[in-house]
């Protein structure tokens, strides 16, 4: 099994929940109001770095991230470099 972490710029929650659905996947953790610094620049949702981002965490059969990967990549190249997306898997010793 693998644990994905999908953290996105909030205004994409619509496609984000999308892709997931278009994939299969129904259980999932969403995490509100995550603040932090990366690549697509700082989201601390105040006046030095407006915007904030949200996190969903799914588990999933090792076979379901190749075509979720895929399809995250696809978004990421149709909305251009700063589209402020980035997905994070690893390995699931056990899920209890």
């Amino acid at each position: 099994m693998k644990k994905i972490e999908i953290v996105y710029d909030e205004v994409l929650e619509k496609q984000v929940l999308m892709l997931l659905r278009q994939r299969g996947i129904k259980n999932y953790t969403r995490l509100d109001n995550v603040k932090g610094v990366g690549s697509s620049g700082a989201r601390f949702n105040d006046s030095v770095a407006p915007g904030i981002n949200s996190m969903i965490i799914i588990v999933v059969e090792d076979d379901i991230v190749p075509m979720f990967i895929s399809g995250l990549k696809r978004f990421k190249d149709r909305a251009g470099e700063q589209a402020g997306i980035k997905a994070i898997v690893t390995s699931v010793e056990e899920f209890v």
